[in-house]
């Protein structure tokens, strides 16, 4: 019953209304489209700033810091087996420490939130673990150099083991580097794939928003058509059904000029003709029926 007063009310409009309702609708559903496709985009965008941003930055870091660490074992190594002067040693080991805490303070931007990339406590266990690295390689150097000055073969093969036990440290040092690296670089994918999942996320709601107001518009097109339409068709079914009558005449036939649209006034406008039409059919008939000669 709603649906049937809410079209007899529509009827009521004038057609020029109808249509700019119509198309009012057509453009407040594009809109809606429009903003949705916005909003999706806006977030796709957050997203995509996150992962170019946040999430590429800090894993290019993390396999920064890991070449560092590299580069250290090697330099170690290196200086351990007299293939590098002490000097140089330093310097590169210097060199490399700098740009691995570049990268560590990277890692650290954005850390303390709670939706961080790499959590705090990992940074921290990276950190102790390079520490102690960094205290490694200091006793190995110092080993080193007291086993290039040490004057007696006891006190050289004393000297070497010593080194010998740090080397082994050293390579346990690699391993917990190795699995706290690893962990941060699953961190950063784990991050990464989150992000990635979010975009086409977003992308599909948008699609399939888009999809249904794209078919509402079509519907909706459609509504309009079919009642402007068949509204105008009505109208002249009925003109042609009064002027088939009239010609015929038929003067009582009768026409329904309620409502307050085109389609009414032109009823009205008919029915007023037809009236017109009757008495002028009527005034002829007395007119002729006065003049015509009287019979025998």
């Amino acid at each position: 019953m709603k649906h049937i007063k809410a079209l007899h009310i529509l009827r009521e409009y004038s057609i020029r209304k109808q249509m700019l309702l119509g198309f009012l609708s057509i453009i407040i559903l594009v809109g809606f489209m429009g903003g949705v496709a916005f909003v999706q985009s806006g977030k796709i965008n957050t997203e995509v700033d996150l992962m170019f941003n946040e999430i590429t930055p800090k894993r290019n870091a993390i396999s920064s810091i890991r070449l560092g660490i590299m580069d250290q074992i090697r330099t170690t190594e290196e200086y351990a087996g007299d293939f590098m002067s002490l000097k140089e040693a330093k310097e590169e080991l210097a060199e490399v420490q700098e740009r691995i805490d570049a990268n560590i303070q990277k890692l650290k931007n954005g850390s303390s939130k709670d939706n961080s990339i790499v959590s705090p406590k990992s940074l921290i266990s990276l950190k102790k673990v390079l520490d102690e690295g960094g205290a490694l390689r200091e006793e190995i150097i110092n080993i080193k150099i007291a086993d290039q000055k040490a004057n007696t073969s006891s006190e050289k093969g004393a000297m070497g083991t010593e080194l010998r036990e740090k080397l082994e440290e050293f390579d346990e040092y690699v391993e917990n580097t190795n699995e706290i690296t690893e962990l941060i670089i699953e961190m950063t994918a784990s991050s990464e794939n989150k992000s990635r999942t979010s975009i086409l996320q977003y992308v599909e709601i948008g699609q399939r928003v888009n999809l249904v107001v794209f078919i509402l518009v079509i519907i909706m097109s459609l509504f309009v058509s079919i009642v402007v339409s068949g509204l105008i068709s009505n109208a002249i079914t009925i003109a042609r059904d009064v002027a088939i009558g009239v010609s015929r005449g038929n003067m009582n036939i009768k026409i329904d000029t309620s409502g307050n649209n085109e389609i009414a006034e032109l009823m009205q406008a008919i029915d007023e003709m037809r009236a017109s039409l009757k008495i002028i059919m009527r005034d002829y008939k007395k007119a002729f029926k006065k003049n015509a000669p009287k019979g025998k």
